[in-house]
């Protein structure tokens, strides 16, 4: 979890229960490896995302190794709220919010092992994302990929987006994260 010393754990907006409900998501469950350079840039979430809780697998991680969680307060990297490292045990509920800002820093090639997460999204399916909310009564398999939020090395940065989206591997042919 954030510290409580670290402020508030999303966005300018501090903590808030999800405006949905969470009784008519879809879950979506994802166990990714980010090796060295790997990065995510400043984002929200896309729409369809009430909340995300995320666990980390690490045994250990020290600063050097980068690779952390950051909890923004605006689409600046710089607005950092709450950095979290990737530990075992560790793990961040992000509810989702025009200004739930976050981002994760890049993996030090230095790193001993893979930053190793599983991170759960609820998905409304009614939710509107600007390009169609899949049909009432969607099933998990029916929701698409939509995880080219992930940089590697030597991906151009481009700017924060509101939707999550960047130029990824799904996008661009590079490598993508490990699935574990």
């Amino acid at each position: 979890m954030v510290p409580p010393e670290a402020g508030p754990p999303r966005g300018a907006g501090g903590p808030a229960a999800p405006a949905r409900p969470l009784g008519r998501c879809l879950i979506e469950a994802r166990a990714v490896r980010y090796g060295p350079g790997y990065w995510i840039a400043p984002h929200t979430d896309r729409a369809d995302k009430v909340v995300t809780q995320l666990w980390y697998f690490n045994s250990e991680w020290p600063a050097r190794w980068r690779g952390t969680l950051r909890i923004l307060g605006s689409p600046s990297a710089d607005d950092v709220r709450a950095e979290v490292a990737p530990r075992r045990g560790s793990s961040v509920l992000l509810v989702r919010s025009a200004d739930s800002w976050h981002s994760v820093t890049p993996v030090s090639p230095a790193a001993a092992q893979d930053r190793r997460t599983l991170l759960v999204h609820f998905v409304d399916p009614l939710a509107d994302t600007g390009s169609g909310a899949p049909p009432a009564g969607a099933r998990v398999g029916d929701v698409p990929e939509r995880h080219a939020d992930i940089q590697w090395p030597g991906a151009d940065v481009g700017r924060p987006t509101t939707d999550g989206h960047r130029p990824g591997p799904a996008d661009q042919g590079g490598p993508g994260p490990s699935p574990t």
